[in-house]
């Protein structure tokens, strides 16, 4: 597994299951959308 270095790695690994970290604040318009992407993909994961 890499190791996240960006702010978007960070939220791309969430959403693949490669990390399990708290997601940074989303700053732009760009990682809002991830944040969503992250949180449907938790929300299944709850089913």
């Amino acid at each position: 597994m890499i190791e996240p270095i960006t702010r978007s790695d960070k939220f791309l690994a969430h959403a693949a299951g490669q990390s399990n970290g708290d997601l940074p604040t989303p700053i732009t318009r760009e990682e809002e959308y991830l944040n969503d992407v992250c949180k449907r993909f938790d929300n299944i994961d709850k089913l």
